[in-house]
């Protein structure tokens, strides 16, 4: 699409959110028919508008075999800006996804506490989310007195949806994988994080879930 053809189809429809479409196009072709379940966050509260919410939504995917595909929106570029045209990443660069067991969107709602705090990192001075980064408790701001068993998530290019070339550049879709505090410092033991993920995390991973043994 050339910039004159942005210009138009945007003057034509001020509401048009190519960026959104985008992700939405791509999930369509991995779940084709299906009907996902979005939350929104409110207007109100998101960050551009002074609140504490650093994503638009969340779209809820049904897996064949069981569970979600969780995907964000509002690390990239979504809606019509005329500066963000043409470039090579959209926003952030990406956008975040999770697998969970959960059937139900209302009873996967740690997980999108997960992914906000992941953006609200992002957006707390650290330009890019990259493969085989790991945000610690502190990153995510999760307390040390918490009961979670989250103690930090490490990044992978999600296994499933491509990268995408939207009007404003490529968007990466980044799998959050949580990890518990022994799985963590396996991780940063000193070996590649890599090399231990496609070693010994990768295989034990299937459909998308990690459950390390002994974790």
């Amino acid at each position: 699409m050339t910039k004159n053809e942005f210009m138009n189809r945007l003057a034509a429809d001020p509401k048009w959110a190519p960026g959104w479409d985008a992700i939405e196009a791509e999930f369509a072709r991995l779940y084709p028919g299906e009907d996902p379940e979005h939350f929104a966050t409110a207007i109100e509260a998101r960050a551009s508008l002074g609140g504490d919410q650093y994503l638009d939504g969340y779209s809820f995917y049904p897996l064949p075999e069981g569970g979600l595909h969780i995907v964000t929106f509002g690390l990239s570029v979504l809606y019509g800006d005329k500066r963000a045209f043409g470039d090579a990443w959209s926003g952030r660069g990406c956008e975040l996804t999770m697998k969970v067991r959960e059937d139900a969107a209302g009873d996967a709602l740690w997980a999108c506490d997960l992914l906000s705090a992941a953006a609200k990192w992002v957006h707390g001075g650290h330009r890019r989310l990259s493969p085989y980064q790991i945000l610690t408790a502190d990153d995510l701001g999760i307390s040390r007195g918490t009961d979670t068993p989250v103690a930090a998530v490490l990044l992978i290019p999600d296994l499933a949806a491509e990268t995408i070339h939207t009007v404003y550049g490529a968007v990466q879709f980044l799998q959050v994988l949580a990890l518990t505090k022994n799985q963590a410092a396996r991780l940063l033991s000193g070996a590649g994080v890599r090399e231990v993920y496609e070693t010994e995390m990768k295989p034990r991973i299937g459909s998308g879930y990690f459950d390390w043994q002994n974790g």
